[in-house]
């Protein structure tokens, strides 16, 4: 079952808005999805890739976002701020080579001099 709720129902309130059934017989292994912030639903951001939330430490990962209306894209990668060349409203098209620590996406919006965090890949 998918829960969801509008923007405007209370945040503890989610009602059941889609049903799918499944038959699983053997999980070969389990997904874990990168976390995701409030801007990133207020903004109706979409991931493609990864979608994996765990990324192997040292690979080259392409990273194919949706992010709609952003005046700038960083990635923060072994907590170094890493500007991003390959993002055109409202399309976010890069690889980065992973380092040791989280990745995260951050993003800042009109006149704002803040970033807002956007997405955060864990790795190992």
């Amino acid at each position: 079952m998918i829960y969801g709720r509008r923007h405007s129902d209370s945040p503890t309130t989610f009602e059941a808005v889609a049903e799918f059934s499944l038959i699983v017989t053997k999980i070969r292994k389990p997904i874990i999805f990168p976390v995701t912030y409030t801007k990133f639903e207020t903004t109706k951001c979409r991931i493609y890739e990864p979608l994996e939330g765990t990324l192997k430490k040292g690979a080259i990962v392409p990273f194919h976002c949706v992010i709609p209306g952003a005046t700038e894209v960083k990635l923060q990668v072994d907590s170094q701020l890493v500007g991003v060349k390959g993002y055109e409203d409202p399309i976010l098209k890069t690889d980065i080579t992973v380092g040791s620590k989280d990745v995260t996406v951050y993003v800042k919006y009109g006149q704002n001099t803040n970033y807002d965090g956007l997405i955060r890949y864990s790795v190992e």
